[in-house]
Formats: C-alpha cells, sequence, structure tokens
C-alpha cells in the first residue's frame, strides 16, 4: 500500500484536517515522544483522489516555520565593521533546535510516495512548503514518472472545502517562495547592518546607562511606521492655530418658528469680509427663496472584508490592538467560525454562496434575524471591490457557541465580522436630500434637509445611520424675515495624534507591510518603548522615539520615509510573479 504524508503549519490544524479527510476515523499518536515537542501524527487509510487506489495516510505539522536564516558565523561577531553585512555569506538552520521539526518530519517522510502540503495560504505558506520539502523529499520514494509532491489551496476549515481542496490539488509555487526568502534576506542584512551601528555609535556617545537597553534595533518597516506617529506629533505640537469666521443667520418662518440657516461657503479668514455680509444680510431684511431642490443620493454599502479593514474596525470600534484582533481571528479560524483571516482581496467572487453564508448566522439575536431577512430580500449584484488574486475575503462559517459568546472580546470581533458581512450583502443606503436657497448680495444661504427612504445596510452597522432631519416646504418666490446675523470667530484645530486605525490607514497607503505584517510592526514600536497609548488610545511617541526619527533625519531623511520600504515590497510582489528575481531585488 502506498503512502501519503500530509503536512498543516499548526498541530490543531492538522488535527482538524485529518478528522475531516478521514471521517474522525484517525489514529493518533506522536512523531518521537522523546521529544519535549514531538509533532502529532494522525493516521488512516483511504482513496488517494490521483489514482483511486487504496493509500495509507500520515498527517502532521509544523510549528510555523521549519528554519531561520542568520549571517555566516563570523559575521555574526559584532565587531564585524556593518558594511559587511551587505555581502557576506547567509546560512540557513533549523529554528527551533529543541523541537528537531526537520528530523521528526524526515522521520515521518521516510519512504512517502507522496507529500500533500497544507500549509496556510499564502506566501510565508508558500515558503514553509518549501522548508518542509527539503527535509522530506530526499528521504521519500523515488518515482521520477509520477508528481510527488502536491498543495492543497484552502480558504476555511469546513468539511466542503478541505474535501474540496484534497481533490484539486496544484504544485507549490516557487516564485511566491522566492519572493519571501529575499524578504527575510534583505530585513536580516538591513535590520542588523542598521542596528549594530546605531547601536555602537549611541553607546559610544551616551553611555549604556543613559541608553538604558543593549542594543537600539532598526526595522526597514518599524521605522517608517515610528515616523509616522512622529510626525503627526511634531505636526501637532507646531500646529498655530488661525482664526476663521463664520456667518450665522436666522430666520423666522411665515409659521413663525426660527430656522437657523447654512452659510454656503462655510468659513472665511477675513473678518472684513464676514462683518460686511452680515451688514447686507440685515440690510436686505426679507430674504427671497431662490431654490429648491430635492435630490435622491445613496450612501453605498461597504465592500467585501479584508484584513485590514477587519483591523481597522476593530481598532476604532472594539479599541482592540491590531495584534490583539490578528490572535483572535486566527482563533475563530481555527475553530471554525470564520474564513481564512488574511486576505488583501474585497470582491466577493463569482463561486461565492450567499444564500449559504447568511445560512450559517441565523438566529434569535439581532444580526441572526437580520441575515433571515436578507435571505428573503437580497439586493442583486454584489459591493465594489478589488480581487488581488489571493484568498477571498474574510466570513462567517457558522453560529457563534455558547462557549464563544462567553468571551467578550472573540465574541466581539466576532460579531464585528458578522455585522460588517450582512452590511455588504445588503442595499446602499438612499435618501433625499433638501434644500432651500436663498441668494443675497452674491452668497448663497440655505436650509439643508434629509429624509431617509431605505436604511439599507446602515440598519446592521447603526453607527452609519442617517437620521432625518425635516425642513420647511417653501416655494420659490417665498419670503422669510432675517431675525439675526452675526459672525462667529472661530480658531483651526491641530491635527490629533494618530490612532492606531489611521496608522493602518498610512501603511496601506504607503505600501509598508502586509496585511499579514502590519499588526506586527505596530506591536514592534510599542514593544521597544518608542511610542505609548493614551487613554484616548492615541499613539504618543517617547522622548527616545521622537530622537530615533530625528537622528534618521538629520543623516538622511530617507532613513525614515516610507519610500524605500514601499519600492521594496514592490520589487517583491515581482518576485512572486516571476518578473523579477532575488538577486535583481538585492543589487536595487
Amino acid at each position: 500500500m502506498r503512502e501519503v504524508l500530509m503536512v498543516a503549519e499548526k498541530p490543531n490544524l492538522a488535527q482538524t484536517i485529518s478528522g475531516l479527510l478521514s471521517n474522525d476515523s484517525a489514529r493518533k499518536g506522536c512523531i518521537d515522544r522523546r521529544l519535549s515537542k514531538g509533532l502529532p501524527l494522525y493516521e488512516w487509510s483511504g482513496p488517494w483522489p490521483a489514482t483511486g487506489e487504496l493509500v495509507h495516510y500520515k498527517m502532521t505539522s509544523t510549528y510555523g516555520h521549519v528554519c531561520q536564516i542568520d549571517f555566516e558565523p563570523l559575521a555574526q561577531d559584532w565587531n564585524v565593521d556593518p558594511e559587511q553585512l551587505f555581502s557576506c555569506g547567509i546560512v540557513k538552520k533549523e529554528r527551533d533546535e529543541q523541537a528537531r521539526v526537520s528530523q521528526q518530519l524526515a522521520s515521518a517522510g521516510r519512504h512517502a510516495d507522496f507529500l500533500v502540503l497544507w500549509l496556510d495560504c499564502d506566501k510565508e505558506g508558500e515558503n514553509i512548503c518549501f522548508e518542509v520539502m527539503d527535509a522530506v523529499v530526499p528521504v521519500m520514494n523515488s518515482r521520477p514518472e509520477m508528481q510527488r509532491v502536491y498543495r492543497a489551496l484552502f480558504s476555511a476549515l469546513t468539511e466542503a472545502d478541505v474535501k474540496d481542496a484534497f481533490h484539486q490539488l496544484r504544485t507549490p509555487n516557487h516564485n511566491e517562495s522566492l519572493s519571501v526568502d529575499a524578504r527575510m534576506e534583505l530585513d536580516l542584512r538591513i535590520g542588523c547592518a542598521f542596528t549594530r551601528f546605531q547601536t555602537k555609535t549611541l553607546k559610544k556617545k551616551y553611555g549604556r546607562e543613559t541608553l538604558n537597553t543593549d542594543t537600539v534595533p532598526y526595522g526597514p518597516c518599524q521605522t517608517p511606521t515610528l515616523s509616522f506617529c512622529v510626525e503627526r506629533y511634531k505636526s501637532m505640537r507646531s500646529f498655530v492655530g488661525q482664526p476663521y469666521f463664520r456667518v450665522n443667520v436666522a430666520v423666522l418662518l411665515p409659521d413663525g418658528s426660527l430656522v437657523p440657516l447654512e452659510w454656503k461657503r462655510k468659513r472665511t479668514f477675513d473678518s472684513r469680509e464676514a462683518q460686511s455680509i452680515v451688514q447686507r444680510v440685515l440690510q436686505a431684511h426679507n430674504l427671497c427663496v431662490s431654490d429648491v431642490r430635492a435630490e435622491e443620493r445613496r450612501k453605498g454599502r461597504p465592500s467585501a472584508l479584508n484584513t485590514v479593514q477587519m483591523l481597522r474596525l476593530a481598532s476604532s470600534q472594539l479599541r482592540m490592538s491590531p495584534n490583539h484582533t490578528m490572535e483572535l481571528a486566527e482563533r475563530l479560524y481555527m475553530e471554525g467560525f470564520i474564513s481564512y483571516p488574511r486576505t488583501e482581496t474585497t470582491q466577493y467572487p463569482n463561486s461565492f454562496d450567499r444564500l449559504s453564508t447568511l445560512s450559517s448566522i441565523t438566529g434569535r439575536d439581532e444580526l441572526g434575524q437580520y441575515a433571515e431577512r436578507l435571505i428573503y430580500d437580497m439586493p442583486s449584484g454584489g459591493p465594489s471591490g478589488q480581487d488581488r488574486g489571493d484568498h477571498p475575503p474574510i466570513v462567517p462559517l457558522k453560529r457563534a457557541s455558547p462557549k464563544l459568546m462567553n468571551d467578550n472580546r472573540a465574541y466581539g470581533l466576532y460579531q464585528l465580522i458578522c455585522a460588517n458581512v450582512l452590511a455588504s450583502l445588503s442595499a446602499d443606503c438612499t435618501y433625499l436630500e433638501k434644500t432651500v436657497s436663498f441668494d443675497v448680495a452674491g452668497e448663497r444661504f440655505q436650509m439643508e434637509g434629509i429624509e431617509v427612504l431605505d436604511e439599507g445596510f446602515t440598519e446592521v452597522l447603526k453607527h452609519l445611520k442617517m437620521r432625518s432631519r425635516n425642513i420647511p416646504r417653501l416655494n420659490i418666490g417665498n419670503y422669510v424675515t432675517v431675525k439675526s446675523a452675526q459672525v462667529k470667530e472661530e480658531v483651526t484645530k491641530a491635527p490629533e495624534l494618530l490612532t492606531e486605525s489611521d496608522l493602518i490607514d498610512l501603511m496601506e497607503k504607503h505600501g509598508i507591510g502586509t496585511d499579514a505584517s502590519i499588526p506586527v510592526h505596530i506591536q514592534s514600536v510599542f514593544k521597544r518603548n518608542f511610542v505609548t497609548l493614551t487613554e484616548d488610545r492615541r499613539i504618543l511617541p517617547t522622548p527616545m522615539g521622537i530622537a530615533m526619527i530625528d537622528g534618521y533625519n538629520a543623516l538622511d531623511d530617507d532613513l525614515s520615509k516610507p519610500q524605500i520600504r514601499s519600492t521594496l515590497e514592490k520589487d517583491l510582489t515581482l518576485i512572486a510573479a516571476s518578473h523579477s528575481t532575488t538577486s535583481n531585488t538585492e543589487r536595487a
């Protein structure tokens, strides 16, 4: 009987996938019980999709990356000139010497006929595929006439998704793996070279006691992330408010009610101009209706949910850090409550089963009842969005369990995901925008009202709900009496410190990090005491963080700006798409 070894990225994934494929008949064991981190091993027999023959299956996992890279031994000495780190040799070694994952994988794969890789379906997972292959392929049975290594692509831990992936096995993507290798090597060379240089320089100048740290780290993504926070802080501190002037007018209607008018220009920085407008309005005494309009408008439903949008929403609505959000999202995915949470795509695929998604979350709670109504009243078409060619958008897969409901943070994130998916499948919000206009001495004043016609998606996203605002019924040619007109002086406000949500926006806009790494980079600037979080969850740079960015800017402000990293990320994308090579990117 032929043997098939299957490898997942984490032990609990191996347990779930083996259970689904074996119909819960797999026997659980361990590859090496002598090790404190012995990998799990699940075994069963069943048909092999490629040929239909009966085979023996083994399923195990890694603990994430199997290997890590480092400099060759001589270059690991801090006395080596940091400049040499850009040209010295790189070695790949076992990530966890105690776990001996490579050795365990080789033991499980010895004499296997086929290898099926169930690593996470992103570039990082693709890279781990090749680490697993390096350990297993040399000890497999040699069958040159047949494909021996397969890749399973899946986006949800459901029976349907897993079995569908198993019957549509593909080939690992070497180019995506190479792009991760290139990123890791460049981050190692740049990060270590600058870390050593600035640590030595600052220790020599200020002493270790003053720095209160052994190393002063530089990160190719961490530094522009910190720079965004420092720049906003400095903009706030250096801001000088400018006075500006509003013209406030109130009129008396024929029915005796007093109504304020909006000045269409909103404000002016010229006080004399504002006073002149007030005088002209008072002199006019009566204002004539010059225009009446009622125009239908739409407030578009949100696009399908991707990782960055989930991080933004969790930060702004749940006061949850990006790193904690991803930890909870991973857990929800592992437990089968949501689909894969790392994706850049915001457009549902043509194959998306709306009915199944809605049915999976119907219930007695408010969101469940809304989902049930949407099944029978679903608008045609879907929201606009972008297909980035990776995983489909994040969606719920099943109702919350009582255990999940007792975990406030995880349940809060689950509900947020459900609400935004329901909103993306709902109708747009439609409303009438009503205006009654008055022209006087070349200036326009207005009454503005709103009549909500269809709440649409705002029924489920209540914080975006529009409130109807009635205005009196007037016709062109009607007159109203000016009751008061005055100038109100105000001062422009300084920009506020960044929120985590603001920072995520800036990182995405400038191409700093990926959907998977953005939370890690934000976490690192907090961990290294470069920034702190205020009581209202705004990001305040510490003196050390400010000094770091000031130092880079004094040397070369390109060191702290996002353009270098953004260009590098674009080059890495070209490698993943086989349009460039690692050596080209490293030379650039």
